[in-house]
């Protein structure tokens, strides 16, 4: 009897227990029913009525979250989170288009620098043509005024040479001539050692000098060219006195004056260094004294 009766309580017991949880469900299902707002509440807090009570706050001091990372949760701040978006576009469609001007830019200005190299080169083409023109046409006015003076100044000299300087001139010398010859210079005490060193079997003779004279002479020409020498002895330049002549040559770059002993065969007062030298030395004393 006794176990009967713990028994009967016992499920009395269990079914006030099971029977309150689900009345307070049912309140709940109601209250969310006819105030939508409770359901959020009920998932942010989801605690007593001291919960809800305490959370009232929230909403102002949570008010921030729209505009921040949760919105996209509540789905409220979805539309403000992204407003940047669109500004990113349009600063990418900016630089696209400042790339494209830019582009067009550097392309009009690589075809202007090189339209006008072109022309530079074109204008100092034509410059240089013309440059080059005029300086040949200077050269050769340069030249034909050279010439000109040269003949002018050969003609001159010749006018003014001394008077025996003619077709008899070999005996209108005015000093005494005559005298010089191959016999001289063999009696030069160093001609035959040096001769032999250099080479020279003999000096020019009188037929060949005097030859040269008398064609100069006909061509108005104011030199001779020495034998196997690159000296060239203006003629009428020989003065001679006694044994001794001066006269005046060019000896390939410039034109030298000189004093020659014709009796010891000195020249400049030294004996001759070259076969040259001596062949000039001879040339002078046979215009100066030879037959």
């Amino acid at each position: 009897m006794k176990r009967l009766i713990r028994w009967g309580l016992f499920c009395g017991l269990g079914a006030t227990l099971v029977a309150q949880p689900l009345a307070q469900l049912s309140a709940v299902a109601e209250v969310q029913t006819a105030h939508p707002e409770a359901q959020l509440l009920a998932r942010g807090g989801g605690g007593g009525g001291g919960r809800a009570g305490g959370g009232g706050s929230r909403p102002s001091g949570g008010g921030s979250r729209p505009s921040g990372g949760s919105g996209a949760r509540t789905g409220f701040g979805s539309y403000g989170g992204s407003g940047s978006r669109p500004t990113s576009s349009g600063t990418r469609q900016s630089n696209v288009a400042d790339r494209s001007g830019n582009r067009q830019s550097n392309i009009s200005d690589r075809q202007g620098n090189r339209q006008t190299n072109v022309s530079d080169r074109q204008g100092n083409r034509q410059s240089n043509v013309s440059d080059r023109q005029g300086n040949r046409q200077n050269n050769v006015s340069d030249w034909q005024n050279t010439r000109q003076n040269n003949i002018q100044s050969r003609q001159d000299y010749w006018n003014t040479r001394p008077a025996y300087w003619g077709s008899n001139w070999a005996v209108s010398r005015p000093w005494g001539y005559g005298w010089y010859g191959s016999t001289a210079y063999n009696g030069w005490g160093w001609y035959a050692g040096r001769a032999a060193a250099w080479g020279l079997a003999s000096l020019a003779t009188y037929g060949v000098i005097n030859n040269a004279v008398n064609s100069a002479i006909n061509t108005q020409s104011s030199y001779i060219n020495v034998p196997d020498s690159s000296y060239q002895l203006y003629y009428t330049t020989v003065q001679g006195s006694g044994d001794y002549v001066t006269f005046q040559a060019y000896d390939g770059g410039a034109t030298v004056s000189y004093s020659a002993d014709c009796r010891n065969g000195t020249l400049n007062g030294r004996y001759p260094n070259s076969g040259a030298e001596a062949q000039l030395l001879n040339a002078a004393c046979q215009v100066a004294f030879g037959k």
